[in-house]
């Protein structure tokens, strides 16, 4: 018959078996603690460019906005421009018109005093 044995080369396989299997099991715990790492890492990285994005984004549309008020005041300012030059060439007709009037109206009180004139001379000389 087989000779039986106290049992002790059993409890060592057993205690090599369960001595393996918490090694396994650190390892296994260990690779799950980098790969949840590298996860969250790699979440981080990906929230920085969304924020960096958008932070480019949010740049452009202010930048676009100042341009356009930039762009509206230069418009106002030719329109100012514009409205001025119209508003002295107005004056300046208007001066030309009053200036124009006033010689008719020196025209006409001459020939009036010179039509009197000689009326009085023609009276004179009667």
């Amino acid at each position: 018959m087989a000779r039986r044995g106290s049992g002790f080369k059993t409890v060592i396989r057993v205690a090599k078996a369960i001595d393996r299997a918490q090694k396994q099991h650190a390892r296994e715990v260990e690779r799950q603690r980098k790969k949840a790492e590298r996860e969250s890492a790699r979440q981080q990285r990906e929230h920085e460019r969304e924020v960096a994005q958008q932070k480019r984004e949010h740049e452009r549309e202010v930048a676009r906005q100042k341009r356009e008020q930039e762009r509206m005041l230069r418009e106002q300012e030719r329109e100012k421009a514009a409205q001025a030059k119209k508003k002295i060439a107005a004056e300046k007709t208007g001066f030309k018109q009053d200036l124009s009037d006033a010689k008719r109206e020196f025209e006409i009180r001459c020939e009036e005093r010179k039509k009197l004139r000689n009326a009085i001379i023609d009276e004179v000389l009667r």
